[in-house]
């Protein structure tokens, strides 16, 4: 996470976007777990929790864009030109993205030299090492029974309910769990083909749902487009396999 802090660049690829994100809501699960067992403040906990919150969110923005502006291509291709329309909006996407760009840009600034923010990541790499194993299981525990229990009753309103918007709330949900199951399979503190096992269906049922999410962002900026022609039976059949593969996960 300090890494992606100091080292700014001005125009971050897709996979530096992807890092940066990852690296959000592994040192945010870290923070937390370090406030239940108290040596984290819980107010300082919130503070870099919710700093990095918006960087995830502002990168987030950037990779959306970066998938639009990506199947615009892949239909100009397979259409063999683009029309005017489609340039205007491939513009307009680029035009986007750059503005994004300097948002994040200004942010990771800020947040390399955040004192706060600094203090925290750089001691959490050695405070495993004053850490009560007992209330390390005691925060463990609670995480991830909160974690579980988000997921669930997530997944049942989705199904209840499959809309796009439930499907993506679950795959936070998601996303959330697996981070956690994968910090418990790093330290061992669960036996490692159980946590393996469960780590891939959550991988499945993110990238269904992930695929679903991409053609609702798409579809939002292509509606009453030549582009837009067909996404509706493509956006029913993501839904069904997102259901599907969240229902693998139970």
């Amino acid at each position: 996470m300090r890494g992606h802090l100091l080292a700014t660049r001005s125009s971050p690829t897709a996979r530096e976007i992807h890092d940066l994100r990852v690296a959000t809501r592994r040192t945010t699960e870290v923070i937390a777990i370090l406030a239940h067992t108290g040596d984290i403040p819980m107010g300082q906990a919130r503070y870099c929790r919710k700093h990095l919150r918006q960087l995830r969110r502002s990168a987030g923005g950037i990779r959306d864009l970066d998938v639009c502006i990506e199947r615009m291509k892949a239909q100009s291709t397979a259409s063999g030109g683009t029309s005017l329309g489609h340039r205007r909006l491939s513009r307009t996407l680029s035009q986007r993205r750059s503005v994004a760009i300097a948002r994040l840009n200004r942010q990771l600034k800020r947040s390399a030299s955040d004192v706060v923010l600094h203090r925290w990541i750089d001691r959490a790499q050695t405070l495993e090492l004053h850490l009560d194993p007992n209330s390390l299981h005691r925060a463990l525990q609670g995480r991830l029974a909160n974690h579980h229990d988000r997921f669930i009753r997530r997944a049942q309103r989705a199904q209840a309910l499959p809309t796009p918007h439930h499907i993506h709330q679950t795959r936070i949900a998601a996303k959330r769990w697996r981070y956690l199951l994968e910090l418990l399979h790093d330290i061992r503190t669960a036996p490692p083909e159980m946590i393996s096992a469960l780590v891939e269906h959550l991988k499945t049922f993110q990238k269904a749902a992930g695929e679903l999410q991409d053609a609702i962002y798409f579809q939002s900026y292509v509606d009453g487009t030549p582009a837009n022609e067909n996404l509706a039976p493509a956006i029913a059949r993501l839904t069904r396999n997102a259901i599907k593969a969240m229902e693998a996960v139970h």
